[in-house]
């Protein structure tokens, strides 16, 4: 993984199709509903996100980023319930070869907070959350350089 300064992209296109890990910056205009297995009335705030994923399969992360980017999709992972609100816009960065697990950890050591136990990480045994949220203090070339920290 390359030690630069990530670069975010809204054209999942230009994501390689290699296996590795991603990050999706998320910005939610407005409070979001989650997913009923958080509680009925449990939302997220309008703000700034981060959800940490892998793409191992078939067109690695470029496939896997290109569901997320889209709008109208069936709501699967705990994320959709972020990407397909209104006004919502999501960029991606991508790390080939990469891990979510230590990119969440660079995340959470960078300022980043896990806002619901468990929220996009309902597989991982590791992590608090996949899906943090991201401070309005918090500059975002910092978290971008500790994600590109190395693995």
């Amino acid at each position: 993984m390359s030690n630069t300064v990530t670069a975010w992209t809204t054209h999942p296109d230009r994501l390689p199709a290699a296996p590795g890990a991603y990050a999706l910056l998320i910005r939610l205009p407005r409070r979001c509903p989650l997913p009923p297995r958080f509680g009925p009335s449990a939302a997220l705030p309008a703000g700034r996100y981060l959800y940490l994923g892998s793409a191992r399969g078939g067109g690695g992360i470029r496939a896997r980023c290109t569901r997320h980017m889209a709008a109208d999709k069936t709501l699967r992972w705990h994320v959709d319930w972020l990407t397909t609100q209104p006004g919502t816009t999501v960029r991606a960065a991508p790390f080939p070869g990469g891990d979510e697990c230590a990119l969440t950890a660079r995340a959470l050591a960078a300022g980043a907070t896990a806002p619901v136990p468990g929220l996009g990480a309902s597989d991982c045994p590791r992590c608090a959350a996949h899906l943090l949220h991201l401070p309005a203090a918090l500059d975002l070339r910092a978290v971008a350089a500790a994600l590109a920290g190395g693995e």
